[in-house]
């Protein structure tokens, strides 16, 4: 039985995991860029590694929308 649970555990983490990935791709204002993507897999190529299939694939266009929406926390943060 603990085989199964063990098992079960593991679907469960990776499940977890693979929706805070989709989150994080689509998030509304800070969707996950290829480089971000990239730098994580390096980082922690134990966590990211299945995901690097998406590397390309995702929009690298949002930095623009990343800096103007961070810019404006800008004063918040001081």
């Amino acid at each position: 039985m603990t085989n199964q649970t063990t098992a079960f555990e593991v679907a469960l983490r990776s499940g977890e995991r693979d929706r805070i990935f989709y989150e994080l791709v689509h998030h509304p204002t800070m969707p996950l860029t290829d480089a971000e993507l990239a730098r994580l897999v390096k980082l922690h190529p134990a966590r990211w590694a299945p995901y690097a299939e998406y590397i390309g694939l995702l929009d690298d266009q949002v930095a623009d929308r990343k800096l103007t929406a961070l810019s404006g926390l800008g004063c918040q943060l001081a």
